[in-house]
C-alpha cells in the first residue's frame, strides 16, 4: 500500500505544522494511503490539533532537553525513514523543516525520488536575525548546508510564488517547476456568524497572533498603537492577543491576552472581532490572515510576501510596507473610521475565500506525488 510520511521538527502548534495535519487529515479523507506524522521527541511543547483515525503520529527517541540528545533522535529520525524506505518502495517523505532537510544527504540518493521538498518559507533566511541559531558561525554553517541541499534532485513543492521566488534566487535552478499547493482552512472551525447587536456603543475590536520572534514584529503594533490619539482608541472597545508564547518583554497592559486550548477557541475571537492585524517582515503564506478572513474580518496586513496569494491591496484587505510603523498606525486609524471600507474589503473577500480548502489542496499534493515524471 502507498505510503506519506510527513516529517516535522517537533509536534507543537505552528503554521508548518498545521499544514501536514491538515493535508493528512485530509488524504485521510479523499485518498487509500496509509498516513504518518513523524517528529523527534526533542520538545515537550504541547499542541491542541485534532487528528483523523487513520493518520497514525510518532515521536522518534527519547524526550531530549540537551543538544547532543537532540542530535541523537534526529539520526534516529532518519534511520527510521531510511527503513520505511527500504521496506516500501512506494512510500513518499515530505519534509519542510529548514534544519531538518540539511541532513538529506544522509538518505541514499537511490531515494531521491520518494523524496518531497515542501518549502513553505524562505529557508536560506529565515534565521538571520540569530534569534533560533544565536551564533554566526552556525548561521554560516546552516546556509552552506542549505545551498548544498538545494541542489538535490527531489521532488519541490512551494507553498507560494514568494517561496519559490526565493527559492530560485538562491539555488539557480531553472529545472525545478513552479508546483504551489497553498494551505488552506477549516471551514467547520473558521466560518462566519452574523453579528449580534453590537453592545458596546458601536466600539469595534480587534486581533493579532502574538508571537515574540523579532519577525513577527509584534512591537510594531505596539508602538502604532502607541502613538494613535486618544480620540481614535476611544473607539476601539477591546483589542485581543492570542498567543502561546511568552510574551513578558513586551508592555501589554492595554491587551487582552487570549491562551487558546485550541482552533474553535481562535476562531471564536476572530467572530467577535472587526479588525485583524499581521505585523511579520514576511511569510511564507501567512495563514491566519485567511482564517480570519473566513470569519469575516477585515485584514490590515503587512505586505508579507506569502500574502499575496489571496490578499490585494484595498480590494479585500490592507496592506502596508512592512517594519513601517507610521504606516500602520496611518491605515489602522483609517480602517477604525471607516466602516464602508471594511465593508467593501470584507465582501470582496467571501470570493476569495472560496478558492482555499484543505481537499482541494490535499488532492493537488496527491497529484504532484503520483507524477513522477515531475
Amino acid at each position: 500500500m502507498k505510503k506519506i510520511i510527513f516529517v516535522a521538527p517537533q509536534f507543537k502548534n505552528g503554521g508548518g505544522n498545521r499544514v501536514f495535519v491538515e493535508l493528512a487529515n485530509s488524504i485521510s479523507r479523499i485518498g487509500n494511503y496509509e498516513l504518518e506524522i513523524i517528529y523527534p521527541n526533542n520538545s515537550m511543547e504541547i499542541n491542541h490539533y485534532e487528528i483523523e483515525p487513520r493518520v497514525q503520529i510518532k515521536s522518534i527517541g527519547d524526550i531530549a532537553e540537551k543538544l547532543i540528545s537532540k542530535l541523537y533522535n534526529s539520526f534516529l529520525l532518519f534511520r527510521y525513514i531510511i527503513k520505511e524506505l527500504k521496506i516500501n518502495q512506494q512510500t513518499t517523505i515530505i519534509i519542510s523543516d529548514p534544519i531538518l532537510s540539511v541532513f538529506l544527504w544522509v538518505i541514499p540518493r537511490k531515494y531521491d525520488k520518494n523524496i518531497t521538498r515542501f518549502i513553505q518559507a524562505d529557508d536560506y533566511r529565515i534565521y538571520d536575525d540569530l534569534f533560533v541559531l544565536k551564533n554566526r558561525l552556525f548561521l554560516f554553517i546552516f546556509k552552506y548546508l542549505t545551498r548544498l541541499n538545494y541542489k538535490l534532485k527531489l521532488k519541490y513543492i512551494f507553498n507560494s510564488n514568494f517561496t519559490f521566488d526565493r527559492f530560485v534566487s538562491v539555488s539557480n535552478r531553472k529545472d525545478v517547476a513552479k508546483l504551489i499547493v497553498h494551505p488552506a482552512v477549516n471551514k467547520n472551525v473558521f466560518y462566519y456568524l452574523q453579528p449580534q447587536n453590537n453592545l458596546l456603543n458601536d466600539k469595534i475590536s480587534i486581533c493579532l497572533i502574538a508571537r515574540d520572534h523579532p519577525l513577527k514584529k509584534l512591537d510594531n503594533f505596539i508602538d502604532a498603537w502607541s502613538d494613535l490619539s486618544k480620540d481614535i482608541k476611544n473607539k476601539v472597545s477591546l483589542v485581543y492577543l492570542i498567543s502561546t508564547d511568552k510574551l513578558e518583554k513586551f508592555d501589554l497592559n492595554e491587551f487582552i491576552l487570549i491562551r487558546p486550548k485550541g482552533d474553535n477557541e481562535i476562531a471564536e475571537v476572530f467572530r467577535k472581532t472587526d479588525i485583524f492585524i499581521s505585523t511579520s517582515l514576511w511569510e511564507g503564506f501567512s495563514l491566519p490572515p485567511l482564517e480570519a478572513l473566513n470569519c469575516g474580518v477585515t485584514i490590515l496586513s503587512s505586505d508579507s510576501g506569502g500574502i499575496r496569494e489571496y490578499a490585494c491591496n484595498d480590494f479585500n484587505a490592507c496592506l502596508y510596507s512592512p517594519g513601517n510603523v507610521s504606516e500602520l498606525k496611518e491605515k489602522l486609524a483609517e480602517l477604525i473610521n471607516n466602516k464602508n471600507k471594511r465593508d467593501k474589503y470584507n465582501e470582496n473577500a467571501k470570493e476569495t475565500i472560496k478558492e482555499f480548502s484543505w481537499d482541494k489542496s490535499a488532492k493537488k499534493l496527491i497529484s504532484i506525488i503520483e507524477n513522477n515524471n515531475i
